[in-house]
């Protein structure tokens, strides 16, 4: 009975301290397209469609600032058009009195006009600063989006690492559980070892069985999340992602406060907030100049045919070129309240857009001092985790050598077996939890690396 015991205990260690399902896969199938962080990061600047879409929210924005600064040129433009008057008209204006003239109701004509704004109260100037602005806030929230881009790309990658060294986990479990109850089908057979120890390891074996076939489908989900990440659509099978479940560097070494102030300073969306606060102030002086008078000089040369004249004077042709320039004064004296209400309202949206930027500022210290934290609690989980293994695995020695000796039941080997197992799945959430955690400051701090 005793040699049939060691047979069994020396099966289930050697599975579980054997097994090379539980390292991490850093070698490919043929034919299939392997991933690894960088190639992740690298596809995912590449082809994310948020990324995309932000990066040509600046060519909009960059396009509204020269539509803006076209304001300060003069424009030229063509006319052309027919006329019908009720009564006879002059082809043109007389220049002496008794002057002769072609009369006709029914004009043809065409001009080339020449248009210059010499005053808009400001408004030219300040709509081009609110599109330059605007720019400078699409170009910072561009790199919000690649920065947030790459945090969530890190902390999906390290979560399947983790997530596939417990199923590698659980899978060494599932088969050296199997592999016993074959051996103790023969021992129990042979009346050297009691049924219900075969009972126990069946009821072991389809916990295995349960959990790995949910953490399974979680993988699944996992990297389905990773590849919508990166842009790719493919079949997922098609893709292998390999990597190593490593500690990540050293925390820096600034306090949380220095920190903090750095990260409010540079982090893209709160500059991308500010510049739209800036661009709103500027909206203001652009509605209160809806009060102010404008001046516009414009100019004009074109033709004039007056067909099927009722009067034609002898050698006045029907044919005649027309030309002028003027200044004029636009002055607004009455508009309902309209100019008034536009500043209401643009001051109103810039109470808002601050509150905006102040709430966003919070955000930033609660996302650095937590993201410390995190990362700290992270590294000491890993540690604490390297410790528990090893009792864990203690543990289990010490139960197997207690079975053999007939000392222990199975069930007392097989709880210790869960109890290393449990150890192993903590180590490798510990390790990807401080690598997200990492990620997660980088993040904070608005960088990329």
């Amino acid at each position: 009975m005793r040699s049939a015991r060691s047979l069994l205990a020396v099966g289930l260690a050697c599975a579980i301290f054997v097994s090379p399902a539980y390292a991490d896969s850093t070698t490919s199938s043929p034919g299939l397209t392997v991933i690894d962080l960088p190639k992740a990061l690298e596809l995912a600047l590449q082809n994310n469609p948020e990324l995309k879409a932000a990066q040509s929210d600046i060519g909009v924005a960059s396009a509204q600032r020269d539509r803006a600064a076209s304001g300060h040129w003069p424009t030229l433009r063509a006319q052309a058009g027919w006329t019908e008057y009720r009564r006879n008209q002059r082809l043109y204006p007389a220049t002496s009195p008794g002057e002769p003239a072609v009369i006709s109701h029914h004009l043809l004509g065409g001009d080339v006009v020449l248009s210059f704004p010499l005053y808009s109260g400001g408004r030219i100037s300040g709509n081009v600063d609110v599109a330059e602005l605007a720019e400078d806030s699409a170009r910072d929230t561009s790199q919000w989006t690649k920065v947030d881009l790459v945090f969530q790309v890190t902390a999906t990658y390290y979560s399947i690492l983790a997530q596939r060294r417990l199923i590698a986990a659980l899978t060494s479990a599932e088969e050296a559980m199997a592999k016993n109850i074959e051996r103790l089908d023969a021992l129990v057979a042979e009346r050297k070892a009691a049924p219900l120890d075969r009972q126990r390891m069946e009821v072991r074996l389809a916990a295995l069985k349960q959990r790995r076939v949910q953490e399974e489908a979680a993988l699944k989900v996992q990297t389905l999340s990773l590849l919508s990440l990166i842009g790719l659509s493919g079949d997922r099978a098609s893709f292998e992602i390999v990597g190593d479940l490593g500690k990540p560097g050293g925390a820096p070494a600034p306090s949380s406060e220095s920190l903090v102030q750095d990260a409010v300073a540079r982090r893209p969306d709160c500059r991308a907030l500010r510049s739209a606060v800036r661009a709103q102030e500027r909206r203001i002086d652009v509605a209160q100049a809806g009060h102010y008078p404008s001046l516009l000089v414009q100019g004009s040369y074109g033709m004039r045919w007056g067909l099927w004249p009722s009067e034609q004077p002898d050698g006045a042709s029907a044919l005649a070129d027309v030309g002028q320039v003027g200044l004029y004064l636009d002055v607004p004296i009455f508009e309902g309240g309209r100019v008034t209400a536009e500043v209401r309202e643009q001051r109103a949206r810039l109470s808002s857009m601050r509150e905006r930027l102040r709430q966003a500022e919070l955000r930033v210290r609660l996302e650095v001092e937590a993201a410390l934290l995190d990362y700290r609690a992270a590294m000491e989980r890993v540690a604490l985790s390297e410790a528990t293994i090893g009792q864990a695995t203690e543990a289990f020695r010490v139960e197997t050598e207690k079975y053999t000796e007939g000392k222990s039941t199975i069930s007392d080997v097989l709880s210790a077996q869960s109890d290393l197992l449990d150890a192993e799945a903590s180590r490798a959430r510990a390790l990807a939890d401080a690598n997200i955690a990492a990620a997660a400051l980088t993040r904070a701090l608005g960088e990329t690396a």
